[in-house]
């Protein structure tokens, strides 16, 4: 992102945090040194864990400087997302910048305790979530598509100019999702990839044992789209396997409109 603003053509601020958990990112580990979840301590505490410190020291230099926030994110360890922007699509200006972000599915839900999205919102900013691609890997398609959306998203917000900057295509909304778990341990055999449609019960892959018998059938819980699933081959009895987003419903966008 950084690479393609111009500094020059600019209209406000861009803070630009591309590591938070520095501990994890060189370790490869979503957890720090005290096995917390950075995502999961906010908005922190200066005398807490060494996770609520750094979530205090993030909420005070960044988040309290701040307009608007975007967090971007991969699936967690060994699942893989569809791009998709996650906000809350009840505050209008929160859903003016999820839209105006471009990516092919909008998920509405609140944002989980202790996360950071909770605690900018809690502030009063709108922020949205963008998740997509899996962890520990470059996934050069889910990449461009994020580096698009917040070149997007800052035009919409009247930052950079965006005469250049049209949606790639059409958005999706849903609000509700669901996880497919696995029945048995075993091998997984998954017939279904991100962004594929389902109709409910719908065969999406089996289990079977090592060997490749005793092979049992994984059917969708609900109609809707693929929009994560695991990347492991291996599962155990109530793994999450396929995460559906429900009722997924065409979303009419202006992105000429100002977020």
């Amino acid at each position: 992102v950084l690479r393609r603003l111009d500094s020059n053509e600019l209209a406000g601020c861009v803070l630009a945090v591309p590591i938070v958990n520095v501990f994890g990112f060189i370790h490869q580990d979503r957890y720090l040194p005290d096995r917390r979840d950075l995502n999961r301590s906010f908005p922190g505490s200066a005398t807490g864990s060494l996770a609520a410190r750094m979530a205090k020291l993030f909420m005070r230099e960044v988040v309290a400087v701040s307009t608007h926030g975007i967090d971007l994110h991969t699936g967690s360890n060994h699942r893989t997302n569809l791009p998709q922007v996650r906000a809350d699509l009840d505050d209008p200006q929160t859903r003016r910048c999820a839209l105006a972000f471009g990516a092919p599915m909008v998920i509405h839900g609140e944002a989980p305790a202790g996360s950071l999205r909770k605690a900018v919102a809690k502030k009063g900013i709108p922020v949205v979530v963008f998740e997509a691609g899996e962890p520990l890997r470059f996934d050069e398609a889910a990449i461009s598509i994020g580096v698009d959306g917040v070149l997007r998203l800052m035009a919409a917000l009247g930052m950079r100019d965006g005469s250049a900057d049209p949606l790639p295509g059409p958005i999706v909304e849903s609000r509700k999702r669901s996880w497919v778990r696995a029945r048995r341990s075993g091998i997984l055999r998954l017939e279904v990839g991100l962004g594929d449609s389902v109709r409910d019960r719908q065969r999406i892959g089996s289990i079977e044992d090592v060997l490749g018998g005793n092979s049992v059938p994984m059917r969708s819980s609900h109609a809707g789209i693929i929009i994560g699933h695991t990347a492991k081959p291996l599962v155990y009895q109530g793994d999450a396997i396929v995460h559906i987003a429900r009722n997924p419903q065409p979303v009419v966008w202006d992105n000429l409109a100002k977020a």
